[in-house]
């Protein structure tokens, strides 16, 4: 279940991220991600256009803001999500077209919800899960499986 609310071409607040993901040989793991395995970036396969995402843990939920048209090469540069980095307990986020990001249940670790600024020219945010156990070498491609039209 996703619900959000946004005014228009600022801030885009997750409001109720739930439900769980099953891999088939992992445990369930709900919008913050889980896998403990899985302690590096993602790579996305050259000549897609779409950034990295550093992180511990996989299988989160994800966003990346998208043009009408294909992304581009060369892809923004990675955001790092993981402890030693930003971390997911941000208060706001500000990522680039075709920047892939950590969205998770949407909420600090205190419980506040966390303002996404949409960027400038964007018109659809793709939604779904990063896959970068095994190495790190998961490509988010699985992220453009849902996508809403601002």
């Amino acid at each position: 279940m996703f619900a959000a609310s946004s005014s228009f071409r600022s801030a885009l607040r997750i409001t109720n991220a739930s439900g769980s993901i099953f891999t088939g040989c992992l445990p369930l793991s709900g919008p913050d991600g889980g896998n403990p395995c899985a302690q590096a970036a993602t790579k996305s396969p050259a000549g897609i256009g779409l950034s990295a995402v550093r992180t511990e843990g996989a299988f989160f939920l994800a966003g990346v803001f998208l043009l009408d048209s294909a992304p581009l090469e060369p892809a923004p540069a990675t955001l790092d999500f993981a402890n030693d980095g930003l971390g997911k307990s941000f208060d706001s986020l500000s990522p680039k077209l075709a920047q892939v990001f950590f969205i998770g249940d949407g909420r600090t670790e205190a419980g506040s919800v966390q303002n996404f600024f949409v960027p400038a020219g964007a018109t659809r945010l793709a939604l779904g899960t990063i896959d970068n156990c095994g190495g790190g070498i998961g490509a988010p491609g699985v992220l453009l499986r849902q996508s809403r039209r601002f």
